[in-house]
């Protein structure tokens, strides 16, 4: 006698084996929906790893800027300031960054920014923040600011770091 679950999962893969991926999603969407199950409540938490285990990535492992930058792959600016800020503040054990710091890594890597500065404050503007600005010298406009990755842009680096696995 066939075990009730192996049956099910057997015929559901049976019955949409032959449709296209976006098919496919629409029919897992609403057999989730139909028996209100919350996805992250039925993915096996060993077969992808998910921001729950995203503390578990070391960003001091990598070795350089362009390594972890490269298994980041940040696809706009505010991601790629993020993941280069958070290796130099973790591999290189800084309580705070300046703009200049991030860009100057930016422009080695090729991704040299317009403005560095409107870029961090993105970064701080999410919800929760993704950096802070810490400290500002002098009055002006152009002061130098320095700014430090929050908790949550650490978390928010090593999911990249995690999806760019998966």
């Amino acid at each position: 006698m066939q075990d009730p679950e192996i049956k099910a999962m057997s015929d559901v893969n049976e019955a949409i084996k032959e449709l296209q991926d976006d098919a496919k999603t629409r029919v897992i969407q609403w057999i989730l929906n139909k028996y209100s199950l919350n996805l992250g409540a039925v993915v096996n938490k060993g077969a992808r790893p998910n921001a729950e285990n995203s503390r578990d990535i070391d960003i001091k492992s990598f070795d350089s800027v362009a390594n972890i930058f490269e298994k980041a792959t940040p696809q706009n600016a505010p991601d790629k300031v993020l993941i280069v800020a958070a290796f130099l503040q973790e591999k290189f054990d800084k309580s705070e960054l300046t703009g200049g710091e991030i860009h100057k890594e930016l422009r080695h890597l090729g991704h040299g920014l317009s403005n560095i500065t409107d870029t961090i404050s993105q970064l701080e503007a999410k919800k929760p923040k993704l950096m802070i600005q810490t400290k500002k010298e002098g009055k002006s406009k152009q002061a130098k600011k320095k700014y430090k990755v929050t908790a949550e842009g650490l978390k928010a680096a090593r999911q990249m770091l995690i999806t760019s696995e998966a």
